[in-house]
């Protein structure tokens, strides 16, 4: 027998899609296909990554600092061995740069976005915090990081190693070590200056190992050994950090 919220729910949901069917909904995907750019020579019909990966891309003497496509960096003018990159926590040099142009443009925006992963930036959560109180009070923004995780296990089921091959100055690959480091890292964001760090999202916290799936069909999992549950999907202890920190 349906019940009188379940009801109410049905109700909400139809009068949802009936508004919606007037204005009609686009699919939301990135385009394949971009136009050449400011930095971008020759490329047209070519996406971003099919011109970095010919070297048709070039910089432009219009173009500010080095050569950039998006979040595509190189140190030179020439692209050939430009990679994608983040804006990982720590570099000042990049965030001076990109978020110096912002302020240049009298661009609005509400905070800033940083990755913080042990392994990619070889820092302790202390060093991020000292990096978040520079970057702050220079800009005067708030920060969240984006991203972060930990490795528990040094290999995947498999026995291969995982994206986070190591976890940078943490030596210990254990649930215990996962632990530490989250209370480590949520001591440092209590203790940023003016609390200007917002907190964290963890990354991947719920991708654990199941056959078949991975980044991609047919692709594998290789983030199962940095998860907040183990390989048979038991929680770990880091959930703790969570609990005790709310």
């Amino acid at each position: 027998m349906i019940q009188k919220h379940q009801i109410q729910i049905i109700r909400y949901l139809l009068l949802t899609l009936i508004l919606l069917l007037p204005a009609g909904c686009d699919k939301d995907e990135e385009p394949m296909i971009y136009a050449p750019t400011l930095v971008t020579n020759n490329a047209t019909g070519l996406t971003r990554y099919d011109a970095v990966l010919t070297g048709s891309a070039i910089e432009n003497p219009k173009s500010v600092g080095k050569c950039k496509i998006g979040f595509l960096y190189a140190e030179s003018s020439s692209m050939n061995n430009a990679k994608e990159v983040e804006a990982q926590a720590e570099d000042k040099n990049q965030y001076n740069w990109y978020y110096g142009e912002l302020k240049n443009r009298n661009t609005k925006y509400d905070i800033i976005g940083a990755s913080y992963y042990p392994f990619w930036t070889e820092k302790t959560a202390g060093q991020i915090r000292e990096w978040a109180d520079y970057i702050t009070a220079k800009f005067d923004k708030d920060i969240l990081i984006m991203e972060t995780g930990y490795s528990w296990d040094k290999t995947l089921p498999d026995n291969t190693p995982g994206q986070l091959a190591h976890n940078g100055p943490y030596p210990d690959f254990s649930p215990l070590g996962q632990k530490n480091f989250m209370l480590e890292l949520i001591k440092e964001i209590k203790q940023a200056k003016d609390c200007r760090i917002l907190g964290f999202l963890y990354w991947d916290p719920i991708f654990i190992e199941v056959e078949g799936m991975g980044w991609e069909l047919g692709a594998k999992n290789y983030v199962s050994n940095t998860t907040l549950f183990d390989f048979e999907g038991n929680r770990l202890e880091a959930l703790d950090a969570f609990k005790y920190n709310n």
